[in-house]
């Protein structure tokens, strides 16, 4: 399962307007550093948002934690946890409590077959 993760950074887009140049001049420009403008034309910047995407590999492991008596064991840390993966400890990076919920299905069979063991 991949979890992704997204964040905002702040980039500065300066607009130019160039003069239409022909198609050498423009193999040329493209091959330079782009132009950076003198400090009078500050007030042209603005600041767009980009969105950057960052895949991280996870996997997701459930269950349950009871004590000698069978009781359920709560507030339990990453820290209480080890998880070993081919011989190599993996760090827990993320541990979560949360309620599922379960689906229980009973089902009778009162079949003529069976009525001897339901009286």
């Amino acid at each position: 399962m991949r979890i992704a993760c997204f964040f905002l950074v702040s980039v500065w887009m300066i607009p130019l307007s160039l003069p239409a140049a022909s198609p050498q001049e423009e193999a040329r420009s493209k091959a330079q550093e782009p132009v950076i403008p003198k400090e009078e034309n500050h007030a042209d910047l603005t600041v767009e948002q980009v969105q950057v995407l960052m895949e991280l590999e996870t996997i997701q492991l459930k269950f349950l934690v009871r004590d000698s008596e069978g009781s359920f064991m709560r507030n339990l840390t990453a820290q209480d946890f080890t998880v070993i993966e081919n011989g190599h400890e993996q760090n827990v990076a993320l541990l979560k409590e949360q309620q599922v919920p379960i689906s229980t299905v009973v089902m009778v069979d009162n079949s003529y077959s069976t009525s001897q063991f339901l009286s």
